[in-house]
């Protein structure tokens, strides 16, 4: 997710929450930690509010939500 992330910076920056599936151990080869994806998401601005709220045992779903946002933007 985290390619798609970076090539979808025009779009997001108008999401106030983002729910994301976060892959926690090697399962799909090649794809980002989800300390990786998360560094990314602080970084344009999101924070993690919720974190594991639907876990397998390869990945969970995380939450993340705009640190400064201007609904009127």
């Amino acid at each position: 997710e985290l390619m798609i992330l970076k090539g979808a910076t025009k779009t997001i920056s108008q999401c106030k929450d983002i729910i994301l599936e976060l892959q926690e151990v090697d399962w799909n080869i090649g794809a980002p930690k989800a300390a990786e994806v998360i560094a990314y998401m602080t970084s344009i601005g999101y924070e993690c509010i919720t974190e594991k709220f639907s876990k397998n045992r390869a990945d969970a779903d995380y939450h993340f939500r705009k640190i400064a946002w201007d609904y009127w933007k």
